[in-house]
């Protein structure tokens, strides 16, 4: 470690010296490091980042993650679900926990029961009355949607809201919890509020009232889809029981799907339908990261971006390494004194290359800033905000370490 100290010191006064060289170098670096950062930022953010729940190991998503927002009313799907479905699932299976069922409203206008307006886009979601408990959510204050709460067709006017709508549109006032809010022209008791990192279960999403999936013809009026096996418009997700692999959980899974079919569920499809759907499975995934609609329309594209500005890291190096050897033509004197006085040659390669490795954590570092302002251009110029998108897109612990493992590399 002293070693390495001196050679830090050493390579600092040496960079010192020629400010202009240092400069352009850093520079170029920046940009092939700060591109590189603001990319993986958005794969962070989109593929790689987990619900804040608990055990988060231990969920699984049943059907197809990347259709939170799809809706069938004509033919039943195995991708997303009908009431009665996801409650054969849920009464019948042994090797969950528990299982939830969410279905969003898009948005809702939202009123005071004074009638003063709160907003005119809340994001609601109708969920499982199981939905917080089988996550691993617990309240910031008050409580969260409970299973008496979700027992009988509108018998459970009840909401759960976001931390950010109890933040910005209540001022963060206690005395939010047991009053009424109009969610479409119906009345609901606030009885809790989320914690300030959980924001769905659907990344990408910013859901902002939770309630009951028993009030759903009470805020989508003219539809009534609990009883309905045609209309899929729930996606659900599983906590396993421990021991339980994802194999077992999908082979459990259509266990109870095809005795579904055979059985009272089954009895009240079409003919066709009943025929395609027994050639059907339903698919069970990991759930650690949720679901995510932006996770299947962005990560090609956002893997085809990292691998561009690989590239444009890789054309930055060079242009380095080029300028670091029309410095080493000027260095051969020092070079030549030292081998002279003793120096063994893999001390000297050491020198030179602490020298590169510090130039490149300085390109690293005003890279990280470069790919912060990099993110919200990216997202504004393929149509989001982070406000539309709700994506945590702050650096983390795993941006930092990437960030650190490019400047290694392009040290190198």
């Amino acid at each position: 470690m002293e070693g390495f100290f001196q050679d830090l010191r050493y390579a600092t006064r040496m960079l010192l010296r020629v400010p202009a060289f240092t400069t352009v170098a850093v520079l170029t670096l920046a940009l092939g490091i700060g591109a590189n950062t603001a990319i993986f930022t958005l794969i962070n953010a989109v593929m790689l980042k987990m619900l804040p729940v608990r055990h988060v190991d231990r969920l699984v998503v049943l059907g197809d993650p990347t259709a939170a927002h799809n809706r069938s009313s004509g033919t039943p799907q195995t991708d997303i679900f009908s009431y009665p479905l996801y409650r054969e699932i849920r009464d019948h299976n042994s090797v969950f926990e528990g299982v939830l069922a969410a279905g969003e409203v898009h948005r809702m206008r939202a009123n005071k029961t004074s009638g003063e307006s709160i907003s005119d886009d809340v994001l609601g979601v109708l969920v499982s009355g199981n939905y917080f408990s089988v996550l691993g959510v617990n309240a910031f204050v008050g409580r969260t949607l409970s299973e008496d709460d979700d027992k009988t067709p509108g018998g459970g006017p009840v909401a759960v809201i976001s931390y950010s709508m109890f933040r910005n549109r209540f001022n963060s006032d206690t005395s939010v919890l047991g009053s009424t809010i109009d969610l479409n022209g119906y009345p609901f008791t606030i009885v809790g509020v989320a914690p300030p990192d959980f924001h769905g279960q659907v990344i990408g999403d910013v859901q902002e009232a939770w309630i009951p999936v028993m009030m759903q013809a009470q805020v989508m009026r003219g539809r009534k889809w609990l009883d309905d096996p045609k209309s899929s418009w729930l996606t659900s997700m599983a906590r396993l029981k421990p021991g339980v692999s994802i194999e077992q959980a999908k082979a459990n899974v259509n266990l109870v799907w095809q005795q579904a079919l055979a059985g009272s569920y089954g009895a009240k499809l079409d003919p066709e339908d009943l025929k395609a759907l027994q050639k059907q499975t339903i698919e069970v995934t990991e759930g650690a990261r949720g679901l995510s609609v932006l996770r299947g329309n962005f990560s090609g594209p956002l893997m085809l971006l990292m691998a561009f500005v690989g590239l444009v890291l890789l054309i930055a190096c060079v242009n380095v390494a080029n300028l670091l050897l029309a410095r080493a033509a000027t260095r051969q004197k020092e070079i030549a004194v030292r081998l002279a006085m003793g120096a063994k040659p893999i001390r000297l390669v050491r020198q030179l290359l602490t020298e590169s490795v510090l130039l490149a954590f300085l390109g690293g570092a005003l890279g990280m800033l470069l790919a912060f302002r990099g993110t919200r251009i990216l997202l504004s110029v393929s149509s989001l905000t982070i406000e539309d998108t709700g994506l945590e897109i702050n650096p983390d612990l795993r941006v930092l370490g990437f960030t650190a493992a490019v400047c290694v590399l392009a040290g190198f």
